[in-house]
């Protein structure tokens, strides 16, 4: 029987070898593909790549400062709680200040603000269920275009656990199930902005990190 844990912490160390050695520098590199996409999806002008590295650069002084949450002991489950955003906006604004213009500082603050978001929020087993909650119109918020490519996780939370803990396939699957008008309606015209591929990635690495360490 295979030993997942020791599968996972050799995941951890080959992304850590392939970035230098840095778990620091592959979470950048991570958190800069989701930036990146964010700026192309929001329709202004294009920036520069070292533009995006100076706004994710602070995010691992931000997380380290506030606190990594600690790994779900294996086997254990937890609800989803809420971390006061509010509390966390001082940290944005410093990680932000390294973006020298102001037109890209304010494009890149909602960016930066989720993926803080995104490493600090702690881990939970069960989902929300967000990705498909309706409102009293019959419509979910989470499956409109605008409102899912304004979110780096699209559709789901960007605490989702489902990032980690089902494949790229099932994690679609399950989203075009829960498709208010139909399995895949809507889903299917624009797949990559309510389930962005780039994410999982970053939540994996979080996930891992979380677990091995920082090396």
């Amino acid at each position: 029987m295979v030993d997942a844990s020791r599968e996972d912490e050799r995941d951890y160390r080959a992304g850590c070898a392939a970035h230098g050695g840095s778990a620091r520098a592959w979470f950048e590199a991570a958190a800069a593909a989701v930036v990146a996409r964010m700026l192309q999806q929001d329709g202004g002008a294009a920036v520069s790549p070292d533009v995006i590295r100076s706004g994710v650069r602070g995010l691992w002084e931000a997380a380290e400062a506030i606190g990594w949450p600690p790994p779900l002991p294996a086997g254990s489950t937890r609800r989803a709680g809420e971390t006061p955003g509010a509390a966390l906006e001082p940290r944005v604004l410093t990680v932000a200040a390294g973006v020298v213009n102001e037109a890209e500082r304010a494009r890149l603050l909602p960016v930066i603000r989720q993926l803080l978001k995104a490493c600090v929020y702690p881990e939970f087993t069960e989902c929300r269920d967000s990705y498909r909650a309706a409102g009293s119109e019959g419509r979910c918020s989470r499956q409109q275009p605008a409102v899912a490519a304004a979110r780096i996780s699209g559709s789901p939370c960007i605490d989702c656990p489902y990032f980690v803990t089902r494949t790229e396939p099932e994690h679609e699957a399950l989203l075009r199930e829960g498709w208010i008008g139909g399995p895949g309606e809507g889903f299917d015209r624009s797949p990559s902005v309510f389930l962005p591929k780039d994410f999982r990635p970053l939540r994996r690495f979080l996930w891992l990190r979380s677990r091995f360490g920082s090396a």
